[in-house]
């Protein structure tokens, strides 16, 4: 009796031990690219609002129930193309703008998806060319064209010879 208890103990650790050997992992049951855990020596980096991990040329990203998934390289767009510029109205817009933050980006298009051509320092004054959505077309100090968001900007209206 004793010993076909043993043979019965033998065969299931033969059993898990096969069962181990082959079945997958948890991260090879969820497919390619599953993973949970990063490399040693990652680094974070955030591109438009999401934050990824690489390493070596390989860009993680958080899994929805734990661990890090390889995801292709983020893309990142640049337009080169500045938007038009749409004049206003007489009156509607102000001759000029000072910079009333400590410094303000100047953008080639009206949104802050646009890049940023220049900087300028807070009390700086820019003659402004036209608008658009909150955003006004100004000229830069070294005689370029640009965008600027006009919450961070004093207005300062023209001076009427009449009144």
């Amino acid at each position: 009796m004793r010993r076909k208890s043993l043979r019965v103990l033998g065969g299931v650790a033969v059993l898990f031990l096969a069962c181990t050997l082959i079945a997958p992992s948890r991260a090879e049951a969820r497919g390619p690219g599953w993973g949970w855990a990063l490399p040693l020596g990652v680094a974070m980096v955030t591109i438009a609002g999401l934050s990824y991990y690489t390493h070596s040329g390989v860009y993680y990203r958080p899994a929805p129930y734990g661990g890090y998934v390889v995801v292709p390289p983020p893309v990142t767009v640049v337009q080169s193309a500045p938007a038009p510029v749409v004049v206003a109205t007489p009156g509607a817009l102000p001759v000029s703008v000072t910079v009333a933050s400590p410094s303000l980006n100047i953008r080639s298009g009206p949104g802050y998806e646009y890049a940023v051509v220049l900087v300028v320092a807070q009390g700086s004054t820019l003659p402004v060319l036209g608008g658009s959505g909150g955003w006004l077309s100004v000229r830069t100090p070294s005689g370029g064209a640009g965008w600027v968001a006009q919450q961070f900007t004093r207005p300062n209206w023209a001076i009427s010879s009449n009144g």
